[in-house]
């Protein structure tokens, strides 16, 4: 081990002893100072090797190193925005409003032109619904003669309760829209019903009448023959009397005896018939009161009846009063901006837009579709930058804006797939032209739109595709 030392320790030691020598001559080493023409005539090998080197290509170098640090810097230090780009057009706020008729139509006057200015509530159109007329008119009549009805059933009612007819009125505003000649049918039906139910209830109580004399001849026969039975009885009590004292015959006694069992036998009688007379006049008085109870329970049911109709009709002729109105449009806001009737006479469908009307005061936003690869980068809020398709944005500016909504639901696209509908505010709805006028823009222009979803550095951006690289790479199958 102390031999390796020592060979290592003589090995630096002779350097050291050549590299001392050397650098004590180090000056006489060195290359004597020539001028250009003297290095011309040296031999080549020498020239090039005495001729100085240029200092362009090493100032070149320089340069170009300084470049690439200057550049490395600036991708360090620097930044560039990430964006996500959606199509979409130019769109007035919610609260423009489609005019749209509820049912078919015919166009009969139209009392506005296309980008007119309106005050609210102004005629705008009037439609006649087909067979609306005919059936209000209808309605009206029907509800007319269901109204007559039900007072003709209200008053009977009335009648059977005081057992009188009162005096039929008639002259009631809500029997205005009533032909005389259905008045005069509900009277005759009245009186008719009426004198009916009394005819009956009269052969009912002359019945009972009846029952009711037969009844006191019945009670009056019972007095009769109970005054007969005691005379009888105490005529046979006397005769059987005498008939022991042998006053008297036994055949007297019989014959009295006999006498005294039909006036018992006839008593017994009108008795029974009493029972039944007064079971007769209990179902009398029933059928009385049975007619009575029927007659008034079907105008009960058919009142009941009536009434449900009117409602019914009521609310009919309400519909079609609404199908009127609703036949004279009136402007909900502000302006027209699109009237697509023009035809006097025309048919219109259901949910056909016959006109825009727009408020003076609303405002474009835009309407965006956002792709399925973007929607989780981007939050309401973000900046945006909004190009027009119409005008170039190098020659006419662009517009700034902000998200501010952004559908929770992904739509179907038949081009671009799942995609999400947003809104995007914009800060103007005007564009510079070249000559410095102001260029308004309207409602279905196309846009592409910007969304500003972060930041990242320029060495990050150029160095990704080589991180993807090798994150690919390195892996095992």
């Amino acid at each position: 081990m102390k031999t390796w030392l020592m060979g290592l320790y003589e090995f630096f030691q002779a350097y050291k002893t050549v590299w001392t020598e050397i650098w004590k001559i180090r000056h006489q080493l060195d290359t004597p100072d020539r001028e250009k023409d003297e290095n011309e005539f040296l031999p080549a090998h020498l020239e090039l090797i005495e001729t100085p080197v240029s200092k362009k290509p090493r100032l070149i170098a320089y340069l170009i190193m300084l470049f690439l640090f200057l550049a490395l810097v600036i991708s360090i230090v620097s930044h560039v925005e990430i964006v996500a780009t959606a199509t979409g057009k130019l769109a007035f706020s919610g609260r423009s409003k489609e005019i749209k008729p509820i049912e078919n139509a015919l166009v009969k006057e139209i009392f506005v032109e296309d980008g007119q200015f309106v005050e609210k509530d102004q005629l705008l159109l009037h439609l006649t619904a087909l067979g609306a007329d005919a059936d209000q008119q209808k309605t009206k009549s029907s509800l007319s003669l269901t109204k007559l009805e039900r007072y003709r059933y209200e008053i009977l009612l009335e009648a059977v309760a005081a057992d009188r007819l009162p005096l039929i009125e008639l002259t009631k505003d809500e029997f205005k829209h009533a032909t005389e000649e259905d008045k005069t049918r509900i009277r005759y039906l009245i009186t008719e019903q009426f004198e009916a139910w009394q005819k009956q209830k009269y052969q009912k109580e002359l019945a009972l009448q009846r029952r009711e004399a037969e009844k006191q001849t019945v009670l009056a026969n019972i007095r009769k023959y109970e005054g007969s039975s005691r005379v009888e009885n105490e005529r046979l009590k006397d005769l059987k009397k005498l008939f022991n004292s042998k006053s008297t015959s036994k055949h007297d006694v019989l014959t009295q005896e006999n006498r005294h069992i039909e006036a018992v036998n006839e008593l017994a009688v009108y008795k029974s018939r009493l029972n039944e007379v007064e079971s007769d006049l209990r179902q009398a008085k029933e059928e009385i009161h049975l007619i009575t109870q029927l007659f008034r329970a079907d105008i009960l049911e058919k009142l009941k009846q009536n009434v449900e109709a009117e409602k019914q009709l009521s609310l009919e002729l309400e519909k079609n009063e609404q199908r009127q109105i609703a036949s004279v449009i009136r402007a909900p806001v502000s302006y027209v901006q699109q009237l697509k009737t023009h035809t006097v006479g025309g048919v219109v469908t259901t949910a056909e837009t016959l006109m825009v009307i727009a408020p003076e005061d609303d405002v474009l936003e835009v309407t965006a579709l956002i792709q399925n690869k973007d929607i989780g980068f981007i939050e309401v809020g973000q900046d945006a930058v909004i190009k027009v398709e119409t005008f170039p944005y190098t020659r006419y500016g662009y517009l700034m804006g902000k998200v501010k909504n952004i559908t929770l639901e992904a739509i179907e696209h038949p081009q671009l797939g799942l995609v999400f509908n947003s809104i995007i505010s914009i800060d103007r709805k005007t564009l510079s032209g070249k000559d410095g006028k102001e260029i308004e823009l309207g409602s279905g222009m196309s846009v592409t739109a910007e969304i500003k979803t972060g930041e990242r550095s320029v060495i990050s951006y150029l160095l990704s595709p080589l991180e993807e690289s090798v994150s690919e790479s390195l892996r095992e199958r």
